[in-house]
């Protein structure tokens, strides 16, 4: 498993050195998380999540308000013991929808948002690649990887345009 994993950085080295002797090599960074956040369909994506979240919430605090209320009844004092055992229960299963609604609305919340952040940076993969091919940069590095790049090897604005322009 060790020379495998050797010799797969040998071979990219290999590939790497001979691109970068075989002529001139165009390099350039951009910062990705920029990109990402400036992305049009980043902003479609959390507009949709954060009107999905508003709906979760509000059907929550329709049952917190059912379960302020139905405390309130069981704290005045004016049930008959049978009422007031029904009125307990009927509390304790709108306290356990409550919680099951948290749960299922984290969870949903959770794999929709990696949903779309998956299919979001696969379109920005492409997107970088085409600009890359188009501009004729080998490489385009994350800004936020290195330890030191010029400022004029950063095309992070120019791509900002281009994945959401689609030129």
């Amino acid at each position: 498993m060790k020379r495998l994993g050797l010799l797969l950085l040998v071979g990219f080295m290999v590939l790497i050195t001979g691109t970068l002797f075989a002529g001139e090599t165009k390099i350039a960074c951009a910062d990705l998380f920029k990109v990402f956040q400036s992305y049009s369909e980043t902003k479609k994506a959390d507009a949709y999540l954060k009107e999905k979240a508003n709906s979760f919430q509000e059907e929550i605090s329709k049952i917190r308000s059912d379960i302020s209320s139905i405390e309130k009844v069981l704290g005045s004092g004016t049930l008959s013991k049978e009422a007031k055992a029904q009125k307990s229960k009927e509390l304790a299963e709108k306290k356990q929808a409550l919680e099951e609604k948290i749960k299922a609305s984290n969870l949903i919340m959770m794999q929709e948002r990696k949903e779309k952040v998956d299919k979001i940076l696969q379109d920005l993969e492409a997107k970088v690649a085409e600009f890359a091919k188009k501009k004729g940069y080998q490489i385009i590095l994350d800004k936020k990887s290195a330890l030191y790049i010029d400022e004029g090897l950063d095309v992070t604005e120019q791509i900002v345009k281009y994945v959401n322009e689609g030129k």
